[in-house]
């Protein structure tokens, strides 16, 4: 008993001596930017790693700053280790994108292209005699078609385009009815134009033989003392129908000054 308590109170003694010593080696050990330092037992080599009495397990554990070194202190039985501090990463930016350009065909400034029109459609003249009843209803004197009422005159022009056909090779026929709607007077007439034209319900009635039989009609302006362009407005509701077609006779046009039949047209 005398004996351990003798080594008892050297190994105590030595450890009073040796914090001291400890704690200047490791302030000689500090590096910036760790964070911890951790002091764990370690069995002395003196008394072995499964002496009896050993240190206490824990004999000092202290905050600190240390290197990367890990120090063993000879004689004190504990070891010091040096854990880095994480170093944390430095704040990202984040990049916003920049707004999308808006990506036009059309040069800046200019005003988009006009749409392409439809194309014509083709001439009833292209490929085709043109059989034509001409007159004005009920006026034998005026032409064939006079002598005719409308579904008559129909048919009638029909059968005669036919004929035509069947004779004229490579090229059709078309059977077409041409009614004087404008009709030149060598009378003056209310409206000054020295003009007479037809109704609508009588218009109508050529139209709907038209349609029924398949032939194309013809309204004829004879103009008088009229301006062709505005003539031919008058006719334009009728016009929006693919079947209709407009004839002018400019043998009596006769200007503004001018009297049918007396001056000559142009």
């Amino acid at each position: 008993m005398p004996y351990r308590r003798v080594v008892y109170s050297c190994v105590l003694g030595v450890l009073l001596l040796a914090i001291p010593s400890v704690h200047s080696g490791l302030a000689a050990w500090e590096a910036p930017g760790q964070t911890a330092v951790s002091f764990v037992d370690a069995p002395s080599a003196e008394h072995g790693a499964d002496a009896p009495n050993a240190p206490s397990p824990s004999i000092l554990r202290a905050a600190g700053a240390l290197g990367t070194a890990t120090p063993s202190v000879p004689g004190v039985g504990f070891s010091a280790t040096a854990t880095p501090a994480p170093v944390a990463d430095p704040p990202q930016a984040i990049a916003t994108p920049a707004p999308m350009a808006t990506v036009s065909d059309e040069p800046p400034g200019e005003a988009p292209p006009e749409p392409t029109p439809p194309a014509p459609a083709a001439s009833v003249l292209s490929t085709n005699q043109v059989v034509v009843f001409y007159g004005y209803p009920d006026h034998p004197g005026l032409g064939v078609l006079g002598t005719y009422e409308p579904a008559d005159a129909a048919l009638a022009v029909r059968w005669q385009a036919a004929e035509y056909d069947r004779i004229n090779g490579d090229d059709g026929a078309t059977a077409m009815l041409d009614l004087v709607y404008a009709q030149a007077q060598a009378d003056p007439t209310e409206n000054g134009l020295y003009l007479r034209y037809l109704p609508d319900d009588v218009v109508q009635r050529y139209l709907a033989a038209a349609h029924k039989f398949d032939v194309e009609l013809t309204l004829d302006l004879q103009i008088g003392r009229g301006d062709p362009l505005d003539e031919v407005r008058k006719i334009e509701r009728y016009l929006r129908d693919p079947r209709v077609h407009v004839a002018i006779d400019p043998e009596y046009a006769v200007g503004p000054q001018g009297v049918p039949i007396e001056t000559p047209g142009t």
